[in-house]
């Protein structure tokens, strides 16, 4: 194998542009192009005609990419025609390019004019980067931020909204989404903010609840963090970015729903 393997992915997202616009034909073209330019014998090329890059799911092609890619790891190389290949959104190619940026596979963007194997470019795919999750952040936050409007509203007309109730509620008329109060679950909050308001930690309530018999939903036992989620309604923060998010956005990336049907792949010279 040679000190480099390069793997090219190729997109479009409508069967229209199979043929028309950025189509494969294009991408084709400026990427064996650029191999050209990069002295390589050959690509190993993956590609999703027509297929939306919304969801993971439905990208044969990008899933083999990006397989492919993460296992040559250092010794990896993967070309686009354009970033955007590489997701719909901003948080798509934010994860995807930190993925592959932290197993240390190098990304070309062709007509971006992007290759982090040259110091500019490293730099510049870095910034990107950075900028790109900045913008995915505020995407994550304009929509936890609808949700959280949602499920007060729903909540204010003693709805079900999208999951399961706030502990203290129970869905009473499946049918009709309707939500009453769960006595024994209030009387668990009320002991939570007793216990809270006398300056007890989450660690320490959940113990005494779990001691006391008072029982969560799901568990034997209470934990600090669905003690601070009852009483708050606020999920815990996550970690900051690093090793465990890469882990997690690569496991998402290389989620075969299917895993029967081999990625499409073949030899470019």
């Amino acid at each position: 194998m040679s000190a480099s393997t390069c793997i090219a992915y190729l997109r479009v997202s409508t069967s229209g542009q199979v043929t028309d616009g950025d189509g494969l034909g294009i991408q084709r073209e400026k990427i064996e192009a650029w191999r050209r330019f990069a002295g390589l014998a050959e690509i190993e090329v993956h590609e999703d005609a027509g297929i939306s890059g919304a969801s993971t799911e439905n990208r044969p092609g990008f899933r083999g990419a990006i397989r492919r890619a993460l296992e040559l790891g250092e010794r990896g190389c993967l070309v686009v025609y354009k970033l955007d290949r590489l997701g719909r959104s901003a948080l798509d190619v934010q994860e995807t390019l930190g993925v592959l940026l932290h197993a240390g596979v190098r990304v070309v963007s062709v007509v971006d004019g992007i290759d982090s194997a040259s110091g500019m470019g490293a730099v510049l795919l870095k910034l990107l980067t950075s900028i790109l999750a900045s913008f995915a952040e505020l995407e994550k936050e304009t929509i936890r931020s609808r949700l959280l409007d949602g499920r007060r509203r729903a909540d204010n007309l003693d709805r079900v909204y999208a999951s399961e109730p706030r502990y203290g509620r129970r869905v009473v008329d499946p049918e009709q989404g309707l939500l009453a109060v769960d006595p024994d679950e209030l009387r668990a909050i009320a002991r939570m903010r007793e216990l809270r308001e006398s300056g007890a930690s989450y660690r320490s309530i959940a113990r005494t609840l779990t001691a006391e018999g008072y029982r969560p939903r799901r568990a034997t036992a209470w934990s600090d963090v669905v003690v601070r989620t009852a009483l708050t309604g606020k999920r815990s923060k996550r970690r900051s970015a690093g090793t465990a998010r890469f882990e997690r956005a690569k496991a998402a990336l290389l989620a075969d729903p299917a895993d029967n049907e081999p990625p499409r792949a073949k030899r470019a010279a």
